[in-house]
């Protein structure tokens, strides 16, 4: 009986302590660390639903809220508050906004004449980061200080695919590559960089 009543008084207090969290860390993402890293938060169907977002493009279960034990506990709590759902299985707070944005139409794939393999483009991407360019015409560069410690990598390309939408609003590709010839191409800048010198590179 004793422990029943301990428990009971547990169950009453929990909304207490996790609004006393919440008020005391103005840093939500410490909020949702503490909360569902050591409170186990029960995610049900009823409060779920499965939708694909257009900037990841892969399905995502986009959730309401949850309950710790019988105390249902709404997700602004532990996300940056309201306007926000829960992946419980990325472990991310996702914007309504991306969870409501309709996706623009994503074109056939286009086949380069000299690959027999498939690019996709579209209006959002002219210079798709497929997997098999990358091994192609990419390599990963490690750079390092004068005295040899890690700053980072850098994926650095040759050549790049180029799509143009024709008239008939169909895509063709062309393989493309940086003018200057000591500068390649990066995905993620998006444009000609000068190619590492050797002693930037870690030895």
């Amino acid at each position: 009986m004793r422990f029943i009543y301990i428990h009971a008084i547990a169950i009453l207090l929990l909304p207490m302590v996790i609004m006393a969290a919440v008020h005391r860390y103005p840093d939500r993402s410490n909020i949702r660390t503490q909360l569902l890293g050591n409170i186990p938060c029960d995610f049900y169907a009823a409060h779920c639903s499965t939708r694909r977002l257009c900037h990841t493009g892969r399905e995502h279960r986009l959730c309401k809220g949850c309950f710790v034990g019988s105390v249902y506990i709404d997700v602004y709590h532990f996300c940056n508050g309201k306007g926000t759902f829960y992946d419980p299985d990325f472990k991310e707070c996702v914007s309504e906004a991306y969870a409501i944005r309709t996706c623009p139409p994503v074109s056939s794939p286009v086949r380069d004449p000299g690959q027999p393999r498939y690019i996709q483009c579209s209006d959002a991407v002219t210079r798709p980061k497929e997997d098999w360019i990358l091994d192609l015409y990419c390599t990963e560069y490690n750079l390092c200080t004068a005295g040899n410690l890690y700053q980072t990598t850098k994926q650095l390309c040759t050549n790049y695919y180029q799509c143009w939408k024709a008239e008939d609003g169909s895509w063709y590709t062309q393989l493309r590559n940086c003018i200057d010839t000591d500068k390649m191409y990066n995905y993620e800048t998006d444009r000609c960089e000068l190619k590492p010198r050797t002693g930037e590179l870690c030895r």
